[in-house]
């Protein structure tokens, strides 16, 4: 069995049908301010007026250059990059051409964070702040990876790998249970919880990072 394969049946142990799905969902969204927090991220970089939810390769490199995007998704993350880590990242993910190829923007998460280590310099992996940084870019098919989520499905140790496998994962579980979302979005439950929290009207895009994070 594929790695991809070992991942997607954690999923349907974690999620074995819509009613433990929802309950997760309805979990997070009281116990957790992530929620929240995406849905002003979402609307601060103008996904409302987006016709996908998505941008393309400049506009990204626009937010990457000019807005200290990566260290306000490191503070929030507290994913702990360091100051000439995040340099770099910038260095790196504008230099590249295209987004759209998971595998090769996660590769330039590794060994980008430069930090001395009993004496030494060791370039660390920053694998959680890349899945997080192409979440923003495409919330519709690339997922949060991050302790929480690895604790839950006993993903182990982050890497390069886990992070592939993982998205392939997410992905393929999203496609085979696609009535789960489409319950969630007219789930009187959560819609009502949203509203109580003033999330209602961003719903479709909120529900991006909901589903993506699960806890």
């Amino acid at each position: 069995m594929q790695y991809q394969d070992v991942i997607f049946q954690k999923l349907q142990n974690y999620l074995p049908d819509y009613k433990t799905f929802e309950a997760r969902i309805i979990t997070n969204i009281q116990d957790s301010y992530f929620p929240f927090v995406y849905q002003s991220i979402y609307m601060q970089l103008g996904y409302t007026n987006l016709s996908t939810p998505r941008f393309n390769i400049m506009q990204f490199k626009h937010i990457l250059k000019y807005n200290n995007f990566l260290l306000l998704v490191n503070d929030i993350y507290r994913t702990r990059v360091s100051t000439a880590g995040l340099i770099e990242l910038t260095n790196r993910l504008l230099d590249l051409d295209s987004f759209d190829n998971y595998q090769l923007v996660i590769q330039k998460f590794e060994a980008c964070d430069p930090v001395i280590y009993k004496g030494k310099q060791i370039n660390r992996n920053a694998f959680s702040l890349g899945t997080k940084i192409m979440h923003f870019y495409n919330p519709e098919t690339n997922p949060i990876l991050d302790s929480i989520v690895r604790d839950n499905l006993n993903l182990g140790d982050m890497d390069y790998v886990t992070c592939i496998e993982f998205n392939k994962a997410m992905n393929s579980f999203a496609t085979c249970y696609s009535d789960y979302f489409k319950r969630l979005i007219r789930s009187e439950n959560v819609l009502q919880l949203l509203n109580d929290r003033g999330m209602t009207s961003q719903f479709q895009e909120c529900r991006y990072s909901i589903w993506r994070y699960i806890n």
